[in-house]
């Protein structure tokens, strides 16, 4: 499997049981029962001129965010100009809570959050700093001030940010993680990797990023010094690969993580590893919509996905050829004119004796690309092996 440079996804994380489901349908029904209960609230408050009318309008944003949030997910059934709408009606309650009460950090901390949701990142940036401003000793504040700044490309000022959550709060994972993303950012890769190892050494368990995001690091150096240290680019390799096995070994390791470190263990061919993390990963990825086309981005995920993992288990040979195909099957279903998933679909049907479906495989793997010497050279081996052409 060749080892392509990935892009940086993101950590997330599914709802992966029946109490979770239930969880969030409690939680539509409560806040949209909540919500209603606000309005005639703060008219009662205006007229009594209550001093925490502020902090009213605070909560009836924050359940408004809760609902706007919900549905977006997909998890209600509002149309979008409706979810739009709760969205413009949450902003509206922090401003109102903001200029009611100024000391109020969480109204200006949310309004920022939404904000910057709308990619409206210099007023986002604003709300960030007035909060760390109000609560100067609070780290946590100071993250998504970080984010903000590394999103608008002010990396230095992230670093910064990072820096002074670490002073807050020493040998906190979660700062050397920000900070680690901070300085790669800011082009220090190896400050970075300090940055991430240091939080592994705080708290192994914390999470599969800073395993990804290090390991993604010890990599690029081994591609860097290829060719002008051999032996220490080897090591670097086998760190990484060591990294991405400790990364989708862990509970709350998603499917993107596991998908990633299967994929690399399997260049590595370290195959019973990659194929055992890319099986989960498949289990744990939503479920294909009837009309795929209408999810790119999910269904080119578990295409790729069928395929790497169909293409770990044929380099296990026989004992898993069956399984193999099965999973290349899957693949072509999704996509008949991959071309690679030809080729292996191919090559595993002749490993299970079927020389007539490999055959067909090769057929089209050749009308696919008639170019490719390396399919040439697949056909020769297999026909000195007994393939009938």
């Amino acid at each position: 499997m060749k080892d392509k440079k990935k892009k940086r996804p993101s950590d997330a994380a599914g709802w992966s049981s029946v109490a979770a489901v239930v969880a969030v349908l409690a939680a539509v029904i409560a806040v949209a029962m909540c919500v209603p209960l606000f309005e005639p609230l703060l008219a009662r408050m205006a007229q009594a001129r209550s001093p925490h009318q502020g902090s009213v309008h605070l909560q009836a944003g924050i359940f408004l965010m809760a609902l706007e949030a919900l549905e977006r997910d997909g998890k209600g059934r509002r149309s979008r100009a409706d979810v739009d709408a709760l969205r413009a009606r949450a902003r509206q309650q922090l401003v109102a809570a903001r200029e009611l009460e100024p000391a109020l950090h969480w109204a200006w901390h949310k309004e920022g959050v939404l904000l910057a949701g709308e990619g409206r990142l210099d007023e986002a940036l604003d709300r960030f700093v007035r909060t760390t401003r109000l609560r100067p000793t609070e780290a946590e504040n100071l993250y998504d001030l970080d984010l903000a700044y590394q999103q608008l490309g002010r990396y230095a000022e992230a670093v910064a940010t990072c820096e002074r959550a670490l002073a807050l709060v020493p040998n906190a994972p979660s700062a050397y993680r920000y900070l680690g993303k901070a300085l790669d950012l800011d082009g220090k890769p190896k400050d970075a990797a300090a940055a991430y190892a240091s939080s592994l050494r705080v708290s192994p368990a914390e999470g599969a990023s800073p395993y990804i995001e290090l390991a993604r690091l010890k990599l690029d150096e081994a591609s860097a010094g290829v060719k002008t240290s051999p032996q220490l680019s080897d090591k670097k390799k086998l760190e990484a690969y060591a990294l991405y096995a400790s990364a989708a070994s862990l509970p709350s390791a998603d499917a993107t993580h596991r998908f990633e470190a299967g994929h690399h263990l399997g260049y590595a061919e370290r195959f019973e590893e990659a194929a055992h993390f890319m099986r989960v990963a498949l289990r744990m990825q939503p479920d294909l919509p009837q009309q795929p086309s209408s999810h790119p981005y999910v269904a080119r995920v578990l295409r790729e996905s069928y395929f790497h993992l169909g293409s770990a288990l044929v380099q296990l040979g026989a004992p898993r050829v069956h399984e193999a195909r099965e999973v290349l099957d899957t693949a072509l279903s999704l996509a008949p004119d991959h071309f690679d998933a030809r080729l292996q679909a191919g090559i595993s049907a002749f490993v299970a004796g079927d020389h007539t479906a490999a055959l067909a495989h090769l057929r089209k793997a050749r009308a696919l690309l008639p170019t490719s010497a390396h399919l040439e050279g697949v056909i020769k081996q297999l026909m000195e092996r007994g393939l009938p052409i």
